[in-house]
């Protein structure tokens, strides 16, 4: 029997940031099989570096606050005097700058970029019709206006897992599965899949 997919109702809240986990992996990919020398050396700097870790990340941003305090300090008796204290009033400036900078570089660090297009995949699933996407030896099949619609496993670029989803890109388009609707073994479908597309788990 061939796997299918019998879609039931999505929780997206619970899958927001596994679906912008696996854009997130795509895109990565995608850049690393078109410039592999560049991530090479990429990849070599992050593994001799160790900036990310929360030590360091709690002392950025608490030198940053201390910079942007300290030019505030500095620049409220310079706007007074300006002409007689303009060496405190530059410095002032230059403080509150980096102070500044250095924050936003830290709360930008926390946006996520992908999860508005997670969430547009997401949009309208959390009552799906209730349809059956299936997996055949030569392609996938799809429901449609006209009956059933077959992709060939040639139109497919990747299937993308994720804790709880399958991220599934072909033919320009992307589609979310959820591996608790798949009516199959897991492992079954993983090492069938794998052997019919490029699989990755999310990184």
């Amino acid at each position: 029997m061939r796997p299918f997919f019998k879609i039931t109702p999505y929780n997206s809240e619970k899958l927001l940031s596994q679906v912008a986990g696996a854009l997130k992996t795509r895109t990565e990919l995608i850049s690393r099989e078109k410039y592999p020398r560049l991530w090479g050396k990429n990849d070599t700097l992050k593994n001799a570096r160790s900036e990310n870790t929360p030590k360091n990340s709690f002392i950025k941003k608490a030198m940053s606050i201390f910079c942007l305090a300290a030019g505030i300090f500095l620049i409220i008796p310079g706007i007074t005097e300006p002409k007689t204290l303009f060496v405190p009033l530059a410095a002032g400036i230059f403080s509150a700058a980096v102070g500044a900078f250095g924050l936003m570089v830290n709360i930008s660090k926390g946006h996520d970029p992908f999860k508005k297009g997670a969430a547009m995949l997401l949009s309208g699933l959390e009552n799906p019709k209730p349809v059956t996407l299936s997996f055949g030896e030569s392609g996938m099949a799809l429901p449609s206006e006209s009956g059933e619609k077959r992709v060939n496993y040639d139109s497919f670029e990747r299937v993308i897992e994720g804790p709880d989803i399958f991220l599934v890109v072909y033919d320009g388009k992307i589609a979310v599965l959820q591996k608790n609707d798949l009516a199959a073994p897991l492992s079954e479908f993983k090492e069938f899949i794998s052997k019919k597309t490029c699989f990755h788990e999310s990184l």
